[in-house]
């Protein structure tokens, strides 16, 4: 499956929103939503029993859950309730890949600053950005840690880690392409989390989250 579109999919809404799925955490606002637009959590089942973790704004609720329920039946899928027992709530601090003075944050370094930020690991997203993961309750002061320290960052948020990644054969796994496709085009949705594994059935992968898909979240 291309990952550009699992990772546009799960990425467009990266910074828009704060934790809906029952965590409390840091909030943003979401430019171009109409006022009193309310943020809901809902979890749906998709091709071969993949799970997702969908967090809304809307300012209609029913609306959009009827909306997302025929999107998500016309993609071999559905909403579900129990799905968020699948997922974890981990905090996740983004920072920039170059430190206040432009210079390269190497993984070495990095993992010396988690540690003593409390931060429980680090991961490289890409060249350009630097994953550190805590318990939610710790997400703020990770962040003010890592700027004391003269990183960068760009997004603190309590995103949702899969417990168990699903691999899926072909077919399913082109549904599930295609329903990712959908919810990304979807206005009213700004995270998205799955538990689907990279790559061929059976093959080494990892989960890509906003906030997940996000990759918990995530996302």
């Amino acid at each position: 499956m291309p990952k550009a579109s699992i990772e546009a999919a799960l990425r467009r809404a990266q910074g828009g929103l704060g934790p809906l799925c029952g965590h409390s955490g840091t909030r943003w606002g979401h430019s171009g939503k109409a006022p009193g637009a309310r943020g809901c959590c809902w979890g749906a089942r998709g091709p071969g029993g993949s799970e997702l973790l969908l967090e809304v704004l809307t300012p209609e609720p029913r609306r959009c859950q009827r909306q997302l329920g025929h999107l998500l039946g016309h993609c071999g899928g559905s909403l579900a309730e129990g799905v968020r027992q699948s997922f974890e709530a981990v905090g996740v601090v983004r920072v920039a890949g170059q430190d206040g003075r432009g210079q390269a944050v190497s993984m070495e370094v990095a993992l010396e600053l988690a540690l003593a930020a409390g931060a429980r690991d680090v991961a490289a997203e890409d060249e350009a950005e630097l994953k550190f993961l805590c318990d939610p309750s710790s997400l703020a002061s990770v962040r003010q840690h890592l700027e004391a320290a003269g990183l960068r960052p760009l997004s603190a948020a309590v995103e949702f880690v899969p417990r168990a990644l699903l691999a899926l054969p072909e077919g399913p796994r082109a549904q599930a392409e295609r329903l990712l496709q959908a919810l990304g085009e979807c206005p009213d949705v700004v995270r998205l989390y799955h538990n689907i594994q990279e790559g061929p059935e059976g093959a080494g992968g990892g989960q890509r989250s906003p906030a997940t898909g996000h990759s918990p979240d995530g996302q």
